[in-house]
C-alpha cells in the first residue's frame, strides 16, 4: 500500500531545524525574498496574467496585486513547488516528535486530499515541510480553502488558477 512504501526521510529532520525564517531578522529575511528582482518579476506576472487575476480579484475581493506578490515569493510563479514526497516528509516529521501532533494532522488530511483524488499520488510533491502547489498550502489548508476556479472538478494547486483562486479565498475567508 501507499503507507507501507513510505520510508523516514532524515533530510526533512535537517531541514526543520535550519529554517531561516529562525535564523534571520526580519529585515534580512524581507531582503532575500522580495529584492529589486523579485519586484520586476512581480510586475511582469501581474501584466502577463492580468485577466485571470482581475477574475479573481472580482470574486474574492482581494487585491490581485497582493496575490501576484504571494505567488512571486512561495515559488516563484510555480516555477519551485518542490520536489520532496509529501507523505513521506509529514510521515517522517510526525515521527520526529517534535511537533508529532501538527504533522501528524497534515498527514492525515494529506490522505484525504489523495482519497479525493485531485492528485495522483506520484505527483504529490512539495516543500520538505508538507507545503504544496503554487501558493505553498498546508494539507489542512488545502481542505478548509482550496477552490477549483477553472471548472475541472478537481482543486490543484499546481494548476496558475487553482492556486491563485484558492490563495484569495484563504485570504479572504481569514478576514483579509
Amino acid at each position: 500500500t501507499l503507507i507501507d512504501s513510505l520510508s523516514f526521510n532524515p533530510k526533512v529532520i535537517d531541514l526543520d531545524r535550519k529554517q531561516p525564517e529562525f535564523k534571520l531578522t526580519f529585515d534580512q529575511y524581507l531582503e532575500k525574498v522580495l529584492n529589486d528582482k523579485k519586484r520586476r518579476q512581480i510586475v511582469k506576472k501581474f501584466k502577463e496574467n492580468k485577466i485571470l487575476l482581475k477574475k479573481i480579484q472580482s470574486k474574492y475581493e482581494v487585491d490581485s496585486k497582493i496575490i501576484t506578490s504571494l505567488w512571486g515569493i512561495e515559488t516563484s510563479f510555480g516555477k519551485y513547488t518542490g520536489k520532496f514526497n509529501i507523505l513521506r516528509s509529514l510521515a517522517s516529521l510526525s515521527y520526529d516528535g517534535r511537533r508529532t501532533n501538527f504533522f501528524y494532522k497534515e498527514f492525515k488530511n494529506s490522505l484525504k486530499i489523495l482519497e479525493q483524488g485531485h492528485f495522483k499520488s506520484t505527483e504529490f510533491l512539495g516543500s520538505w515541510a508538507g507545503a504544496f502547489g503554487q501558493t505553498q498550502f498546508m494539507p489542512s489548508t488545502f481542505i478548509k480553502y482550496a477552490v477549483d476556479f477553472d471548472g475541472d472538478k478537481k482543486k490543484n494547486l499546481f494548476t496558475k488558477a487553482d492556486a491563485l483562486a484558492s490563495g484569495a479565498n484563504y485570504l479572504k475567508k481569514i478576514g483579509w
